[in-house]
């Protein structure tokens, strides 16, 4: 099940209309119709504000259930995008945002030589 089935799903469930959620999470209504209909991507703060309105929690949103062997997708860029209230640990210990911002260039680094290899 995609994420904007899964939306869509909770939304119904709780009675909740896109409108109305659209409104809550400070979003317009075709974005939250395009999301639900696959036809458009939220970032991670899009999808924070939508699990906040919904009241789930966004591991909740992401896992595909269907496939217990099938993890969950997220974009690099957006992880080290800067997300609001999003913090990156590395054993036991918040990472600054200067530390992302070189795992990211790294990443990019390895990523690139492979994709010319």
């Amino acid at each position: 099940m995609s994420i904007g089935t899964r939306i869509k799903t909770i939304r119904k469930a709780i009675g909740f209309s896109q409108d109305y959620l659209a409104e809550k999470a400070e979003i317009s209504r075709v974005f939250v119709q395009s999301i639900e209909a696959g036809r458009r991507n939220a970032s991670m703060k899009t999808l924070k504000k939508i699990t906040r309105v919904l009241g789930v929690q966004l591991q909740d949103l992401l896992r595909d259930y269907s496939d217990e062997t099938k993890p969950a997708r997220i974009q690099l860029e957006s992880i080290f995008g800067g997300e609001e209230n999003m913090e990156l640990w590395y054993k036991n210990k918040p990472l600054t945002p200067s530390d992302c911002d070189r795992i990211y260039k790294i990443l990019q680094i390895v990523l690139d030589e492979e994709q010319n290899d």
